[in-house]
């Protein structure tokens, strides 16, 4: 029987998808190198230790809640789980788990790759649909829509002060011009971009996007809090199309917070690039709309276009960088921090 075991355990302990065991007591008994190297730890950190101890915090998520139940009512379970590490990375896993007489057997695959690749392709699909609706919607229904508001604005100002009726010429003034911001949203991440390359203060762009927003009413209720490394990180990139993502990034802060909070910018290096964290005080971003809030028309927010952040991530991928939620390091925690991603200018 120990030969045997032993046989199978060399079989898990060569295979690249990863196989744990983990006791009644969520300890963990026996780990292939696949499954350690998942979990950024050595197989003798993690053996003999419960899994809460070496995560902190996932007891609080629903992938505990989903191996409880497999360990309590001893039931299988397929699932695939967005995986958050202590420093507050994350990556996709597809997971099955299976009740075995010592407690569980989990088999995990790492997909994130895949998952990534999936996003880009309906991006992409995204991008060649609206591309072919843009002409149409310039032509169809951007021409009209000016002309229309041109004309309230001659009829408006017939009236005379004091028109209780002003008050609905503004009303359809305000509504057109959601319109037009909507149509503006739709053009502009259908159309090619092309960028203006040079050297780029991200500390500049940034306070470029705050001057920008100095008088909107939405940033004025809070308060922003800037902390960056000296002297200012410098990429390579369009400063104007970085300073509408920051714009942006600032506005959906603001936008999310129903009262007066605090938002935080904050401006790093790490590994040849230059991270720009933006955190704010708010409700966060939904569950449910956490792994599709890049995607186009996909809003938690009421009156929101759903193309910010399509638009946005579009750009710093552009400048061969990266836009991501970082996820809640724990149930109930408030607010949402967005992590901007850009290459650093290289020093030469």
């Amino acid at each position: 029987m120990v030969d045997r075991w032993q046989g199978y355990r060399e079989t898990l302990d060569s295979l690249l998808e990863g196989f744990q065991i983990i006791s009644h007591d969520w300890t963990y008994l026996y780990l292939n190198p696949a499954a350690a190297a998942q979990g950024r730890h050595a197989p003798d950190e993690l053996i003999g230790r419960r899994l809460m101890d070496m995560y902190p915090g996932i007891q609080s998520t629903p992938l505990f809640a989903t191996l409880e139940r497999c360990m309590r009512e001893r039931t299988v379970a397929s699932f695939e789980n967005l995986f958050t590490f202590p420093d507050g990375s994350s990556r996709w896993f597809e997971i099955r788990v299976e009740p075995v007489p010592e407690g569980l057997c989990i088999h995990s695959v790492d997909i994130h790759d895949r998952r990534q690749a999936e996003a880009r392709l309906r991006e992409q699909e995204s991008v060649a649909t609206l591309g072919r609706m843009a002409g149409v919607v310039a032509h169809e229904v951007k021409n009209p829509l000016a002309g229309l508001a041109g004309a309230l604005q001659v009829l408006k100002g017939r009236r005379p002060d004091g028109d209780p009726e002003l008050a609905l010429f503004d009303q359809m003034l305000q509504s057109i011009g959601s319109l037009d911001r909507l149509l503006q949203d739709l053009l502009i991440f259908a159309r090619p971009m092309r960028i203006q390359s040079m050297p780029v203060a991200v500390g500049d762009a940034v306070q470029d996007a705050l001057r920008q927003l100095e008088h909107d009413r939405k940033l004025q209720a809070h308060t922003v809090k800037l902390s960056a490394d000296e002297p200012s990180p410098i990429v390579r990139g369009d400063r104007e199309l970085l300073t509408g993502v920051f714009r942006n990034l600032l506005l959906n802060a603001a936008e999310a917070m129903r009262e007066a909070g605090t938002i935080t910018v904050q401006m790093s290096r790490e590994n040849g690039s230059c991270l720009v964290t933006l955190s704010d005080t708010g409700p966060g971003v939904p569950e449910e709309l956490a792994t599709q809030i890049f995607e186009p028309f996909v809003t938690g927010r009421r009156g929101g276009t759903g193309l910010g952040l399509a638009i946005s991530r579009r750009i710093l991928r552009l400048h061969g960088g990266e836009l991501a939620l970082r996820p809640r390091q724990a149930a109930g925690s408030s607010g949402a921090t967005f992590v901007a991603t850009i290459p650093l200018h290289p020093e030469r």
